[in-house]
């Protein structure tokens, strides 16, 4: 904040063009200033209203009317499907490819084919 006791060497410098055009303001053109104010749509002030009104719902809702609740967990145990599936995937992983020998393919064609 600048006071009245602030020294001139500490006070904001100006550039010189702008000093000068401000010592001679009687050269500046006059200009009516415009606002730019863009209104909301329908859409914007129907989805404004739609918050607000959630919003206050939400602020007053009374939390008495909720009545207490128990939760029941179950713990589902696989079935014999499940666990025959999972054996299976653990036999193809551990699969050891190393161990096959390697066998020419015969191609047989029938006649009419």
């Amino acid at each position: 904040t600048m006071s009245a006791e602030t020294p001139l060497a500490e006070l904001p410098k100006i550039p010189t063009d702008i000093a000068q055009a401000i010592e001679h303001h009687d050269k500046l053109k006059h200009v009516e200033p415009t606002e730019k104010n863009v209104l909301p749509s329908k859409e914007d002030i129907a989805q404004e209203k739609t918050h607000q009104e959630l919003t206050e719902g939400i602020e007053g809702f009374a939390q008495e009317k909720l009545r207490s609740v128990s939760t029941d967990e179950k713990n589902v145990l696989p079935s014999k499907e499940d666990i025959a599936r999972e054996k299976t995937l653990d036999a193809v992983e551990g699969f050891d490819a190393t161990k096959l020998k390697h066998v020419e393919p015969v191609v047989t064609t029938t006649p009419g084919e």
